[in-house]
């Protein structure tokens, strides 16, 4: 029969190797098990709440939106996550609601965009991370959008780049790119970049 610590063990290496303790609750597991594993090494405390086996390596991508739970994956992270991008960024990216505060919004890893309740919502999607944990990540076509809206401030090969890789691969939703570029005021600039890649790949 298995032992209480055996059982956490098997839980976290069937959950990409972590565990809330928020999910162990409801199995009556003592909380100070988790800390006593911890001073042993077997495990990791890698936040409040939240705990890595030692044979898992830290999912960066996992943890920032356990600790960011109003935080959307946004602009170059959003990019990476949905594959329109190889380029890992340095930083990770999210937007939050207006208003929202967090212990890492002073953290230089971390780049925040604030918006008000109704576009922060807007397009909202779940992916895979590479380590295969779901995170929330803005659509691949609510991002071009919003980042073609700021071209002249954004890294502007990075974003056409990322628009032609989602062409090029039939990736993206030309309508919903549109509705969305209709919403963040650059329609005409984005069906422009579309029609140019489209001429360059039929040509």
């Amino acid at each position: 029969m298995q032992t209480i610590e055996e059982k956490i063990i098997d839980f976290m290496k069937n959950n990409n190797g972590m565990v809330k303790t928020s999910e162990l609750k409801p199995y009556g597991v003592d909380l100070k098990k988790l800390q006593r594993m911890a001073n042993s090494g077997k495990i990791e405390r890698i936040a409040t709440g939240l705990y890595l086996h030692s044979d898992f390596i830290e999912d960066e991508y996992y943890i920032t939106s356990y600790r960011v739970p109003k935080g959307i994956f946004s602009y170059e992270s959003s990019l990476y996550l949905h594959k329109l991008s190889d380029e890992n960024p340095t930083t990770l990216t999210l937007t939050i609601p207006s208003g929202w505060n967090s212990p890492l919004l002073k953290d230089k890893r971390y780049t925040f965009y604030y918006l008000k309740k109704d576009l922060w919502s807007l397009g909202k999607d779940f992916v895979k991370t590479p380590f295969g944990n779901q995170v929330p990540v803005y659509s691949k076509e609510r991002t071009l959008s919003e980042m073609i809206s700021k071209i002249d401030k954004l890294d502007r090969d990075l974003v056409l780049n990322s628009l032609k890789t989602g062409v090029k691969n039939n990736l993206i939703d030309i309508k919903k790119l549109l509705d969305y570029a209709d919403i963040f005021k650059c329609k005409n600039l984005t069906r422009a970049y579309i029609e140019v890649m489209i001429w360059f790949l039929t040509a």
